[in-house]
C-alpha cells in the first residue's frame, strides 16, 4: 500500500546483459492497489521496441484535433452569445453547450499527449471523456427534440433520454461507455428526424441523412473514440448544425424586419390619415408675433442659422425663431429630414431624382427642388418606396 503509482504509458529499459539469443521469458509484476475504479482492461498493450517518449507518440495523433477544436470553439462563442439573446435561453444554448462538451472531451483526450501523468489520473480522464460524451449526446438530442417535437411535454424528453443513455450507464468498458453515450442520443435524434420526414418537417431529410452517417461512423468503430477522425466527424456534424441554426436565425431576423416594416408602414398610413382628418396646428414665432398654421400648408423648411424659413402653399414664406433640429420635434411624422438644412413634407413630394454624383433631389408640388444628401439618399428612397 506504500507503493508509488506508476506512470501512464510507462517505458522501462531492458538490460542487454539479461537478454539471451533465442527465446526469452519476460516476467512483469503488477499491482492494482492505487486504482480508483475496477477497469475491464487496465492494460492497453505491452510492446518491446526502440525507445520513444510516450507523450510524443500520443501528441502526434492528437495535434490534428486542433483544427476541429478551433472550429467548435468559434461556434460555442458565437452561438452561445446568440443563445443568451433568445427568449428560451436553454433552447438557444443547447447547440453551443453540446459543442462545448465536445471541446472539453477533446481537451481531456489531449492531456495524454501533453504530459506523463500517474496512472490513477487515467481513470479520472476516462470518466471525464465518457461524461462529456454523454453531455454532448444529451444536448444534441435536446436540440433535435426541440426542433422537430416542440409541442411534446418535457417529461417525454427526459424519459426518452434516460432510455437512450442506459446502455452507457451499464456498460463496464469506459471506451464503450463514451461510444454508447453518444450513439444512443444520436439514434434517438435519427428516429425523431425520420418521423419528421413522415410529418413533412422542414430540413428533416437532410438531418436524417447526416445523423445516419454519424451513427454509422460510431457503430463501425465504437472503440475509436481516442482517434482523431472521431473529432473530425463531430466537428462536421456541428458545422452542419451551426449552419442550419444560423440560417434559421437569419430567417427569423428577416421575418422580424418584414413585420417591423409592415408595422411602420401601417403606422405611417394611420398617421397620414390622422393628419388628413385632423391636421396638426403649430405655433410660429415671427418678428415678435405668434401665428398658428396648419402643418398640411407647409411644403418644406430650410435652416437659416438660428431661424427656420418655412415655405407654405401659395408661395408664402415665414421666418420662425428656432433652430431646424428643434423645430423638427414639433412636426408630425409626415415630415422627413432629407438634408442637414432641409425638412420636407412627404405629402408634397412628386419625384425623387438620383444624380450621377450619388446625391439626389426632390421635386415638390409647387415646382420647388430640394437637395438630398448622399448619406441620407438610401433612407429617403426606402421611405418613399
Amino acid at each position: 500500500m506504500d507503493e508509488i503509482p506508476g506512470k501512464m504509458d510507462a517505458v522501462f529499459s531492458l538490460p542487454r546483459q539479461q537478454i539471451r539469443a533465442g527465446k526469452n521469458n519476460l516476467i512483469i509484476q503488477l499491482s492494482n492497489h492505487n486504482s480508483y475504479i475496477a477497469l475491464k482492461s487496465p492494460i492497453h498493450y505491452l510492446a518491446i521496441g526502440p525507445y520513444n517518449h510516450p507523450p510524443n507518440v500520443a501528441l502526434k495523433n492528437y495535434l490534428p484535433s486542433a483544427i476541429p477544436l478551433g472550429i467548435l470553439l468559434v461556434g460555442v462563442f458565437y452561438f452561445g452569445f446568440q443563445g443568451f439573446r433568445q427568449k428560451n435561453i436553454l433552447e438557444g444554448l443547447a447547440l453551443p453547450l453540446g459543442a462545448l462538451f465536445t471541446v472539453l472531451q477533446l481537451l481531456a483526450e489531449i492531456t495524454r499527449g501533453l504530459f506523463q501523468y500517474e496512472y490513477p489520473f487515467q481513470e479520472i480522464r476516462l470518466i471525464l471523456v465518457a461524461l462529456f460524451s454523454g453531455l454532448t449526446g444529451s444536448f444534441l438530442f435536446y436540440y433535435i427534440f426541440q426542433k422537430f417535437c416542440p409541442n411534446i411535454r418535457s417529461i417525454y424528453f427526459f424519459a426518452s433520454l434516460l432510455m437512450l443513455q442506459l446502455p452507457a450507464v451499464v456498460e463496464p468498458s469506459f471506451n464503450d461507455k463514451a461510444a454508447f453515450a453518444m450513439l444512443g442520443p444520436t439514434i434517438g435524434a435519427f428516429l425523431l428526424t425520420s418521423h419528421g420526414i413522415y410529418k413533412q418537417k422542414l430540413h428533416a431529410k437532410i438531418y436524417t441523412v447526416v445523423l445516419f452517417v454519424f451513427a454509422t461512423i460510431i457503430v463501425a468503430a465504437p472503440n475509436a473514440f481516442l482517434d482523431t477522425y472521431y473529432y473530425y466527424s463531430v466537428a462536421l456534424l456541428f458545422i452542419f448544425l451551426f449552419w442550419d441554426h444560423a440560417t434559421l436565425l437569419e430567417e427569423k431576423r428577416a421575418l422580424l424586419r418584414s413585420e417591423q416594416k409592415r408595422a411602420d408602414k401601417l403606422q405611417l398610413v394611420l398617421e397620414s390619415k390622422r393628419e388628413n382628418d385632423n391636421p396638426s396646428i403649430i405655433q410660429i414665432s415671427e418678428a415678435g408675433k405668434i401665428k398658428r398654421i396648419n402643418t398640411t400648408q407647409i411644403i418644406y423648411c430650410q435652416a437659416a442659422g438660428d431661424y427656420v424659413e418655412i415655405y407654405l402653399t401659395g408661395g408664402e414664406t415665414l421666418l420662425h425663431t428656432a433652430r431646424l433640429s428643434k423645430f423638427e420635434e414639433s412636426l408630425p411624422s409626415s415630415f422627413m429630414r432629407v438634408h442637414r438644412s432641409y425638412l420636407v413634407n412627404t405629402h408634397h413630394i412628386l419625384e425623387l431624382v438620383r444624380e450621377t454624383s450619388g446625391q439626389g433631389s426632390l421635386k415638390l408640388t409647387e415646382t420647388q427642388t430640394i437637395p438630398v444628401s448622399r448619406r441620407i439618399m438610401p433612407q429617403v428612397r426606402k421611405a418613399l418606396s
